[in-house]
């Protein structure tokens, strides 16, 4: 059977790639960010208010951050973000908190892509 010739873990193929780390953006405020997967990217896109054509770019952009972070955090302050419904929880505090703490956490999370982007280059190198 051909799939008998795999030579790769399903499982690890969901794994591979994530990113995990504990960052402070804000002192205080501890918080375990994961990269997400192309699962989670979806939900979070399908959630953002649908714009209209003249909404600018900054508008689209800002309007990702939350929902994207809703599913990106895995724990704050050492409390795990278990499932839908805390998760909606986080997006509405998230979303009447003040912008510079969804900056910060925002950033934190995009150093975190970068990272894993990296990652992934070195990676494919050394495949190769």
């Amino acid at each position: 059977m051909a799939n008998e010739s795999l030579d790769f873990n399903f499982d690890s193929l969901v794994k591979f790639g994530e990113v995990e780390k504990e960052v402070e953006p804000i002192k205080g405020l501890i918080i375990v960010l994961r990269t997400l997967n192309e699962e989670e990217k979806t939900k979070a896109y399908s959630s953002v208010e649908n714009f209209e054509e003249k909404a600018n770019l900054l508008s689209r952009i800002e309007s990702f951050k939350v929902p994207m972070l809703s599913y990106a955090i895995k724990s704050i302050n050492g409390k795990p973000i278990a499932d839908d419904e805390i998760r909606k929880q986080i997006s509405n505090v998230l979303k009447k908190s003040q912008s510079y703490v969804v900056d910060a956490i925002y950033n934190e999370y995009d150093k975190l892509v970068n990272e894993q982007l990296e990652l992934l280059k070195s990676g494919l190198k050394k495949n190769n």
